[in-house]
């Protein structure tokens, strides 16, 4: 499925979904999972909740102990805030581990999403580290970070019984 085939297919599951609706990026870092959503964003009205972007600030002002618990209090914020108005979340993170996209399902539940659904940016392993060795020094994320989330993205593939209420698998 081509881009725009995707970004239409994908808007139309989210329209069709009982709002308000969070949808998880699924993918290995240089899938095309920031492109994807900010794009499904322009089709939408609404902004990707850029997880990158959050990390690399709170990095640039020095990493500490508390860090990653900071991250994860601002990311459910902002898609609280998303589910009480009613709307739509898109979540711009890698999400390859499943016991914390089931956490993360459980606490969206919890704040009121009536709809979790997963775009799933599957591309295989050699393609994503080639996109990531022509991206500007800083924002490589290396071949060894890349295989290491290949491996925990395909030993639990995100599925409807992980807790989504639908999965849309964009690849080859």
């Amino acid at each position: 499925m081509d881009h725009n085939n995707a970004t239409q297919l994908i808007t139309g599951e989210i329209v069709a979904s009982t709002p308000p609706v969070v949808v998880f990026g699924i993918g290995i870092p240089a899938s095309g999972k920031s492109t994807l959503l900010q794009d499904l964003g322009k089709e939408l009205s609404t902004h990707p909740i850029d997880v990158d972007g959050y990390r690399n600030r709170m990095m640039a002002t020095g990493w500490s102990i508390g860090a990653v618990d900071r991250l994860n209090h601002q990311i459910a914020t902002d898609v609280a805030t998303r589910i009480m108005q009613g709307g739509v979340a898109l979540i711009d993170s890698t999400n390859c581990h499943a016991e914390f996209r089931q956490k993360d399902i459980e606490l969206y539940r919890s704040l009121g999403a009536r709809t979790i659904g997963a775009v799933w940016l599957d591309i295989p392993l050699d393609e994503a580290i080639a996109r990531d060795a022509q991206r500007a020094t800083r924002a490589r994320v290396g071949k060894q970070t890349i295989a290491s989330m290949h491996t925990a993205l395909h030993s639990q593939l995100p599925s409807v019984a992980e807790g989504f209420d639908w999965v849309m698998r964009v690849g080859e």
